[in-house]
């Protein structure tokens, strides 16, 4: 039974990230022309951000740019304030869909040796504002 599995995408605008997935919750790299990026688990969403660039040898930590102290409910919440004020929520079904066609490339890519290109588009919403106080998600 397989338990970890590593993917590596190229997004549109031509960035590339590294996904591994595994037990261990390894951080997602996102690499760059003039650097890379460590985030962690993105199940959590409080955890360290860290980059480095390209000519630099240590990590640095970066500060956070929205409260923190969520941890996994935030997407209930959102979906709730969205829901009251009328407006699409962020972790709909149409992420998951999309969420769920890279996971399928992953394994298919990992069985064929084939880079696979996904066939779910997704369009981001709009981020949670960053200069609200904490337990606020909407004006």
């Amino acid at each position: 039974m397989m338990t970890s599995f590593a993917g590596l995408m190229r997004h549109v605008r031509r960035l590339w990230t590294a996904h591994p997935i595994d037990q261990d919750k390894q951080p997602i790299r996102v690499f760059g022309t003039t650097g890379t990026m460590r985030v962690p688990d993105p199940n959590q969403f409080d955890g360290l951000v860290h980059v480095r660039g390209r000519d630099e040898a240590e990590w640095r930590e970066m500060p956070h740019q929205f409260p923190t102290g969520y941890g996994r409910s935030i997407g209930a919440a959102d979906m709730a304030y969205a829901i009251r004020s009328g407006r699409p929520f962020r972790a709909n079904g149409e992420q998951a869909f999309a969420v769920l066609d890279l996971m399928a490339g992953f394994l298919e890519s990992s069985q064929s040796g084939e880079a696979i290109t996904p066939k779910a588009r997704y369009q981001r919403p709009a981020l949670l504002r960053a200069d609200l106080p904490f337990g606020t998600l909407d004006e």
